[in-house]
């Protein structure tokens, strides 16, 4: 019974945590970097990426066959993205883009 309850009051905790909002002034305290340089070998620059799409932000560059989503559902804010001429395939993984 107790592991029950433990595990009832972890997930509660979890999606509270999760459940994170952004309300209309949430960027206004935010004090953004004007010249965000990314690496461009590893990462991608994300205009409006960082939470609550209030600042700029680099993400991590992901390769063909890398994992182009969250381990879990609600896992938090996913910062990657597949690279130049990549595209997050339906299995989850970074594929060459279908030229349509």
């Amino acid at each position: 019974m107790k592991v029950i309850l433990s595990f009832a009051v972890l997930f509660a905790i979890y999606h509270h945590i999760d459940g994170f909002a952004c309300f209309p002034s949430f960027c206004e305290p935010m004090k953004c970097q004007t010249e965000l340089v990314c690496n461009a070998t590893t990462e991608i620059f994300v205009e409006k990426g960082s939470t609550c799409r209030c600042c700029d932000a680099c993400y991590l560059k992901l390769n063909e066959g890398d994992k182009c989503v969250p381990r879990f559902h609600g896992g938090g804010a996913f910062l990657a993205k597949c690279a130049d001429k990549l595209e997050c395939g339906k299995d989850g993984t970074c594929i060459k883009k279908v030229s349509s």
